[in-house]
């Protein structure tokens, strides 16, 4: 009726779909702005054109007269005759049309945005707290209020940093020593035993003795195991600092220095300018320099190093990072969270998370010296960690990596480790190692290959395994070794639970790997025919796991006719040998005449 009130018909707005769109489909803007109803929404302002001939006017169309408002409300009566929007989605519309530069209606959007700006927008609302709004209404931020601009800027950093929880970003960080490896050292001949040891294992460098002379020890005379420029390095996993060590074979533990593990005290120590690693020092220069002067040790490694071989590059997930540095990356992103809360917890969604979130207004943030750490160690390259953190907020999407098993790219967070083992760093998304260790079934086939890493070939590690089939740990060997004969396809026998020979290659003919239901092995199936005249029957439950009949032998010596398999949880008789779930006491009473408790023996 509006549209036949308008005097002047054309020019007017029409829609030429090149594919059907249903109402049902463009209403879903009212409630979604994921990435498929955009698309859709895209599909349809993509698709209108302008007619100046009335003659060609279709059913359906709106005249370019109307005002502003109206052309984004009754939109949607271009697709179902009389749709109309409310003014939220309306609004959103013209958002779309800004941001795609719409030839038609990019400037009427303008005005319509500018017009509603601070009328519209509920805050309170579900909707309106959903992080891929916020990245439609941040782009726009001149038909916003301050309050409104402060609000979304949070949704879109807080909903930025939950989708970058996983992603990897690089760090640089000193070298952890490994107890088998050799690095150069400073070292000093000790005056008590006259061999040469590593300064870090002095109390006083040049007037006592090394520690392996003092009588505690006993160990006086124990040679060197490097030449006179080098020592087996390890880091305290307490206070992070270098120290060497002599009888390197016996350490059988997590390396912890002297003062840690028997003084339990600060360590003194001297840090490298250069690598910026720790060495154990009985005149620590770190709080305090030698008249005012500036500390500029360089350690040994440093020094014969043509490049900076003691800095390593690792990647670190981001929410790593944050929770090992909380309070200098909030305040790098000007963020104030209450109660300390976990903002990458499962429970804490973006709409609870906007009462418990400050975004502090601040014209030009700049950045400021804020050292970070890692496994409490420094990180190097801070300046461009927070860079990194910043881009990927930025960017609205999170690190993709690509699943060498399917070979689809999936976000980091879909990501695994294929076996947990320490010598093997390949991964893979968390669908193809479901698939993948999950084919290993009691009573089926076993094929030792979903037993086995697809990429090292090595038994993954518990973790691993329990994770993605519980059941399998069962029968992984503890010492993970690997006899299987090739000349066999094993199987897992729901009696034993254990993993037994099925049947011979040579016995398949074609070559096909036999199909096994329900499989038991040899052994237990002799075990089987004897209980058959002995006390004894199969549970006829189903398995909720292979959904086939459990099977379990149960034997019974008197007592009650209800029978409660521990393995399958099911209720059933033991004189019909039937399930009968929470009826079992009223089938015993109608048909047995009892629960059995008088029964004897000879009853079966």
């Amino acid at each position: 009726s509006r549209i036949a009130e308008i005097t002047e018909q054309v020019p007017a707005i029409v829609l030429t779909l090149d594919k059907k769109m249903t109402r049902t489909e463009l209403l879903e803007i009212t409630r979604s702005c994921n990435a498929e109803v955009l698309r859709k929404v895209m599909s349809l302002l993509n698709h209108l054109t302008v007619v100046t001939n009335k003659s060609n006017l279709p059913k359906n169309y709106l005249p370019l007269n109307m005002n502003d408002s109206e052309i984004f409300e009754l939109l949607p009566h271009l697709l179902a005759e009389g749709l109309k929007f409310s003014l939220r989605p309306a609004a959103l519309m013209a958002m779309l049309c800004v941001l795609s530069r719409n030839g038609i209606l990019q400037e009427r959007a303008i005005r319509f945005l500018t017009g509603i700006k601070g009328k519209w927008l509920d805050l309170a609302s579900s909707e309106n707290n959903a992080y891929a709004f916020s990245k439609i209404c941040v782009k726009l931020p001149e038909f916003f209020t301050d309050e409104e601009n402060l609000f979304f800027q949070k949704l879109y950093v807080i909903g930025g940093l939950k989708l970058n929880a996983a992603t990897r970003i690089t760090i640089q960080k000193p070298l952890s020593p490994k107890v088998n490896e050799m690095h150069y050292d400073t070292k000093i001949q000790c005056k008590t035993c006259n061999i040469v040891r590593s300064t870090t294992l002095f109390s006083d460098v040049g007037t006592s003795c090394c520690a392996l002379c003092l009588p505690r020890y006993n160990l006086k005379y124990t040679p060197e195991p490097c030449a006179e420029d080098k020592s087996h390095l390890v880091e305290c996993g307490t206070c992070k600092c270098l120290y060497a060590i002599v009888q390197c074979a016996k350490l059988y533990t997590r390396p912890k220095c002297f003062y840690c593990r028997e003084l339990l005290e600060t360590t003194p120590y001297r840090r490298c300018t250069a690598c910026q690693n720790k060495y154990v020092h009985f005149d620590s220069t770190e709080l305090v320099t030698n008249n005012g002067e500036e500390n500029t040790f360089i350690c040994a490694e440093c020094k014969h190093s043509t490049t900076n071989q003691n800095i390593i590059d690792i990647q670190v997930p981001i929410s790593t990072l944050i929770d090992e540095n909380k309070t200098q990356i909030y305040n790098y992103l000007n963020i104030n969270i209450k109660d300390n809360i976990n903002i990458f917890a499962t429970e804490w969604s973006l709409f609870k998370l906007k009462d418990k979130i400050e975004l502090e207004p601040r014209e030009d943030a700049k950045l400021l010296p804020m050292p970070l750490i890692h496994n409490k160690k420094p990180v190097l390259n801070y300046t461009l960690v927070f860079d990194q953190i910043q881009a990927w907020i930025q960017s609205g999407k999170s690190e993709h990596v690509t699943c060498y098993i399917c070979c689809n790219d999936v976000p980091r967070s879909r990501i695994d480790d294929t076996c947990g083992n320490k010598s093997c760093h390949a991964d893979a998304c968390i669908e193809c190692l479901t698939s993948w260790y999950e084919a290993v079934k009691p009573g089926g086939i076993v094929l030792i290959s979903h037993l086995s890493c697809p990429f090292c070939k090595q038994a993954p590690n518990g973790k691993i395994l329990k994770k993605y089939n519980k059941q399998a740990c069962t029968i992984l060997r503890p010492d993970k070794k690997n006899d299987i004969d090739e000349h066999w396809y094993y199987g897992w026998c729901l009696d034993c639970y254990k993993v037994q020979k099925a049947q011979e290659k040579i016995c398949s003919g074609n070559g096909d790997i036999p199909e096994l239901t329900n499989f038991v092995c040899d052994d237990c199936a002799e075990v089987r025919k004897i209980s058959k005249n002995a006390n004894s029957k199969f549970c006829p439950g189903i398995n909720e796991n292979t959904k086939e009949i459990c099977g379990i032998a149960i034997s019974k010596n008197g007592g009650c006719n209800h029978i409660t398999c521990t393995a399958c949880h099911s209720h059933w008789c033991w004189l019909c040998v039937k399930t009968y779930g929470d009826s079992i006491y009223e089938h015993l009473t109608e048909v047995h005449g009892n629960y059995g408790l008088d029964d004897n023996e000879n009853e079966y």
